[in-house]
């Protein structure tokens, strides 16, 4: 029993300074947002007390629907699709020789650095109606009927937003996935073939398998960027046309600094913090549920 304990004290020793930092820099700054959310608040002095009147607003608001739709659209793209592209990607350059694999490493690692005002500008003016290189080359190839106004088009806008975002970021996550990739040792690929494993059964029965770890690390980190999405909408579309591209975060913003509605800006902070511990909680469950090792 006193081993036991001592075991105990030791795993909370070492756990102290993280939960700690946790604490100060996580847990706590949440305390007045939440406290807030339940008072008329100009941003700078605390109003009268309204209950969930805040929550209330948020939740009856179509356009914070809206918001969400949006947000979980580009969630559902980054994990059904450009998940499974970055994990193609880093199983493509494992094959390559060394010099192409860098050359491609690069070339698609490339677009994570740069600053994310260039790249939305960049591609805002790649997608300008009048003179932007895609309805350009549709109206050289006689193709167009096929021309849109893609950040206004209603059908398109938020789905331009969020095709510039997985793009930027698909190159990190092929580089974390490849890094895996690399650490799975050579001789499992190797029995693998004396048993006459083609690659796809490999990839199937070994190289996945042992990935599951760092799918799940990549399935986390992706999210979590996807969730907390702003940038891109601010400087392509400013969340226009109307409200249209807003996803969770854009909206939290417009309400605090746009319409100086604090105290529902705080309700939604708080309601888009449940959603993340909510999604995060069902990744952990469903997601590598068992460690696998081949021996």
């Amino acid at each position: 029993m006193d081993r036991y304990l001592s075991k105990k004290w030791i795993i909370l020793v070492f756990l102290a300074p993280a939960t700690i930092i946790f604490s100060i820099f996580i847990l706590y700054p949440m305390l007045p947002t939440i406290y807030t959310s339940f008072f008329e608040y100009d941003g700078f002095k605390i109003g009268k007390f309204v209950g969930i009147g805040n929550y209330s607003a948020v939740l009856t608001d179509p356009v914070f629907w809206h918001s969400v739709s949006n947000t979980l659209k580009i969630v559902l793209l980054q994990t059904l699709i450009a998940g499974p592209v970055s994990l193609l990607l880093a199983l493509f350059i494992n094959l390559c020789s060394a010099k192409m694999r860098r050359y491609v490493k690069i070339t698609y690692f490339m677009p994570t650095v740069l600053n994310i005002t260039v790249i939305c500008l960049m591609w805002k003016m790649v997608l300008q109606p009048n003179w932007g290189i895609i309805d350009t080359l549709l109206t050289k190839l006689g193709l167009s009927e096929l021309i849109h106004t893609w950040l206004i088009d209603e059908k398109t806008a938020i789905w331009c937003v969020a095709f510039v975002f997985v793009w930027q970021y698909i190159g990190y996550n092929m580089v974390l996935l490849y890094s895996g990739i690399r650490s799975i040792p050579e001789t499992y690929m190797e029995a693998a073939k004396v048993e006459g494993a083609n690659f796809f059964q490999q990839c199937r029965y070994i190289t996945i398998p042992l990935l599951q770890e760092i799918i799940k690390f990549v399935l986390i980190i992706s999210t979590a960027g996807t969730l907390g999405m702003f940038a891109h909408v601010q400087v392509m579309t400013n969340g226009g046309p109307g409200d249209l591209t807003r996803t969770i975060v854009y909206q939290l913003y417009y309400k605090a600094y746009q319409s100086q509605q604090f105290g529902e800006a705080n309700a939604i902070a708080v309601i888009f913090a449940v959603i993340g511990i909510g999604v995060f909680m069902l990744i952990n469950r469903f997601v590598a549920r068992e460690r696998i090792e081949l021996v």
